[in-house]
């Protein structure tokens, strides 16, 4: 199972965004695959959530009777070898989440002739980054579970700050966001990892931990330390540590941007399954014929985009 789908992930989700509401986590059967949900009053399965990626189907049989469920907005439809990034990223409402698959590269040094064949990242530019940063900071040290509280909150701002200058909405704004990894930070199901220079945090990185998968999931950087590539230096010693340890995968979750594809080897397609429902079929559709109609107004257009995202802002924002 993935993280999103693990007790501990589920009780978490539950006690910090439904704190006053009666829940247990049940086995629902969508389109006849089996998946495992929090539900809340004993009726209403969660489906969506802030820093909730996606829902992979359970192996074997279910743990008890499985409820039936219409419908799943994001789960793993397939899994597929990666060929870089696809033609046509998020259509059809589907998305690509690529990962490196480790039982393939029994030694380190098979990962890294994998990646100079695939026109990977230069693991040479990697090195001179590396020497530049610490001529310039000093001594470069990375730490995989870096026990410092500071670490974790300073990556929290960084990760807050990327988003609002990138015109994304800020997931930190809700502080039940914060509240939640904070939690599976103390559970066991993130892992804090530091890249340093002399005495310079230079990027830090969240990542989850479940059935043997290490998750890419909350990166940041210094942006002052930008030319050095400290986020590049970071993921790179984090892949190494993953196979160290014997993780199963390194799982880069939903999304295609470009650098992803240049570390992975696989990626699972994830898109909605089963049958919308028709209030969200009606939706859609209204905001196709909205931007097909001001697409000849691009200006319009533009304003609202912004008013969306202005709406995604509000509703983050804490009371």
């Amino acid at each position: 199972m993935n993280l999103f789908s693990t007790p501990v992930y589920l009780e978490t989700l539950a006690q910090v965004r439904y704190p006053n509401q009666p829940w247990a986590i049940k086995t629902y059967e969508v389109a006849g695959k089996l998946f495992r949900l929090l539900e809340l009053e004993g009726h209403r399965p969660v489906t969506s959530a802030d820093f909730l990626d996606f829902f992979e189907p359970l192996a074997g049989a279910p743990e008890g009777p499985a409820q039936p469920l219409a419908y799943l907005p994001k789960a793993v439809l397939t899994t597929e070898r990666a060929e870089g990034p696809p033609a046509t990223p998020g259509g059809a409402g589907r998305f690509p989440s690529p990962f490196v698959d480790w039982s393939g590269f029994p030694q380190w040094s098979d990962y890294l002739t994998y990646l100079a064949r695939a026109a990977g990242p230069s693991q040479d530019d990697s090195r001179r980054k590396l020497k530049k940063l610490e001529r310039d900071l000093g001594r470069v040290e990375f730490v995989f579970d870096d026990p410092r509280p500071f670490v974790f909150e300073q990556c929290l701002r960084w990760k807050s700050a990327q988003y609002r200058e990138t015109g994304h909405a800020d997931l930190f704004l809700d502080p039940r966001n914060a509240e939640m990894l904070r939690r599976l930070r103390q559970k066991g199901a993130v892992v804090v990892s530091s890249l340093s220079a002399g005495s310079t945090l230079a990027a830090a990185h969240l990542g989850g931990l479940a059935d043997n998968r290490h998750y890419w999931w909350v990166p940041a950087y210094d942006p002052a330390h930008s030319r050095y590539s400290p986020g590049r230096l970071m993921l790179e010693r984090i892949l190494e540590e993953s196979h160290r340890r014997g993780h199963a995968e390194f799982d880069f979750l939903i999304g295609d941007e470009p650098y992803k594809w240049q570390y992975a080897t696989h990626q699972r397609v994830i898109g909605p399954l089963g049958e919308a429902p028709l209030s969200l079929r009606l939706e859609r559709e209204a905001k196709r014929r909205l931007k097909t109609a001001l697409g000849h107004y691009p200006r319009l257009l533009e304003l609202a985009v912004q008013l969306e995202k202005e709406l995604v802002r509000l509703r983050l924002a804490p009371p």
